[in-house]
């Protein structure tokens, strides 16, 4: 049995630390859009709507998760669940491949990559990607059982890591706008 995600089984809101229910916000669709429920989006490059994220496997500047698949019409509203403090994310274990991953409790606590089935257009926590770079959430917890072929796992996402292969080392923002406080001069 091989990974199949589609926007019906991709990342999704799971628990709420300290809201009654989970934040919504809707924002303008980007011209040609066809992503779907689950999917990483973030602001086009003008900031006035929003689109799927530019690298699927390396998503950066992320403001949040599609709450409803794109309409492909440009300036229509689309409701999205924004990265904020407080909310416990979860999706389907897999790897790159598209392959089986058994969960097991020695998984909590990684730290890895967002993947895409390229396919049925669905995310899911990828573990295959573990360099530093290529991270983007931490595990937190099972859903599933322990066992459970291709289970879901519950995640938070990490505000940014560390180029440390540059010159001068440099910040990677995975999380896009909420948590910026100054402008850069």
């Amino acid at each position: 049995m091989a990974l199949t995600v589609s926007g019906a089984n991709s990342i999704r809101p799971a628990r709420r630390l300290g809201f009654h229910s989970t934040p919504s916000m809707n924002f303008l669709e980007a011209a040609s859009q066809t992503f779907k429920i689950g999917t990483p989006v973030t602001f086009t490059s003008g900031g006035s709507t929003i689109e799927e994220v530019a690298a699927p496997a390396l998503p950066v500047d992320i403001i949040g998760i599609a709450a409803e698949d794109a309409s492909g019409t440009t300036n229509d509203p689309i409701r999205i669940w924004p990265l904020v403090d407080g909310i416990i994310w979860e999706a389907p274990l897999g790897t790159t491949a598209l392959t089986d991953v058994t969960l097991a409790q020695t998984q909590v606590g990684d730290v890895l990559g967002i993947g895409q089935d390229g396919t049925n257009l669905g995310y899911f926590v990828d573990t295959a990607l573990t360099a530093v770079l290529s991270t983007r959430v931490r595990v937190v917890g099972l859903k599933d059982p322990v066992g459970t072929v291709n289970g879901r796992v519950y995640f938070t996402f990490l505000d940014f890591v560390m180029d440390t292969n540059a010159a001068v080392g440099s910040q990677v923002n995975i999380i896009n706008g909420w948590k910026i406080y100054a402008a850069a001069a």
